[in-house]
């Protein structure tokens, strides 16, 4: 956060010289962590578990940020044995202008207790985000994952509506995605009939509250869907509630 102090003509030079010192002293590198849990774990249209916890950890240093983000589910939909999710990625964005930014990263995906399979996979991506007339925040992003052998294409809008008399906003958002290629979390070989090229979309609203200086406290609710039946047989209507905190 940035900070403006006036002062009168006599302390200018030792005002400069305090600002000073809090810059050299401010830290480089900024943390947030968010908990967050759902009822149900919706990754691309694919219900992949139903209660979930995921806990994320994000780091960031100028333009370029490195994190890990989990996904601990509670039960499982598909009957097969508890497993963990752990997602550590990297990236830079890079400013084009004041209101519109290139994202370049990579993802490694990673899973324990996945017996008989290995899911374990990297997908660099590259996206572009901003906003359209000071209203609409948007992003494009492309993602191609070399184990899979897929690529998904992926777009998000979003308008935020300011309730200033309770403290909040309603945060409305929309996705549309398009896989091409290997969906089912398995080796490229292993592609299975009707879990490839497919359509999915969500429509969701959020909530945040702030109650503190770092933490903000934000629930929502999601709809999720599909075009294809063998991806997912139904919508999913995803509530989810979470803790965000930065230091």
């Amino acid at each position: 956060m940035k900070k403006t102090a006036l002062f009168i003509a006599a302390l200018v030079a030792s005002g400069s010289v305090y600002a000073q010192a809090q810059q050299s002293t401010a830290p480089a590198i900024d943390f947030t962590f968010d908990a967050t849990v759902v009822n149900e774990y919706i990754w691309r249209g694919q219900e992949l578990a139903d209660w979930t916890f995921h806990p994320s950890l994000k780091a960031t240093y100028g333009d370029a940020y490195l994190g890990v983000w989990s996904a601990m589910p509670f039960n499982q939909t598909s009957g097969t044995a508890d497993w963990t999710e752990f997602d550590f990625f990297g990236g830079y964005k890079f400013a084009l202008n004041d209101n519109w930014s290139l994202d370049a990263g990579v993802t490694f995906y990673t899973y324990t207790d996945t017996p008989g399979s290995n899911p374990n996979s990297v997908e660099p991506y590259l996206g572009i985000s901003g906003k359209v007339a000071d209203l609409l925040s948007t992003s494009f992003y492309v993602f191609h994952n070399f184990e899979y052998n897929a690529t998904t294409l992926q777009g998000s809008i979003g308008y935020s509506l300011p309730l200033e008399k309770l403290g909040t906003s309603l945060d409305f958002s929309a996705t549309l995605g398009w896989v091409s290629g290997n969906s089912n979390l398995r080796e490229a070989g292993d592609n299975i009939p009707g879990l490839s090229d497919y359509f999915y979309w969500s429509i969701g609203v959020a909530a945040p509250y702030k109650i503190s200086d770092r933490a903000v406290l934000t629930v929502g609710v999601s709809y999720n869907d599909v075009n294809e039946n063998d991806i997912n047989s139904g919508a999913d209507f995803v509530g989810s509630a979470s803790l965000t905190i930065g230091f």
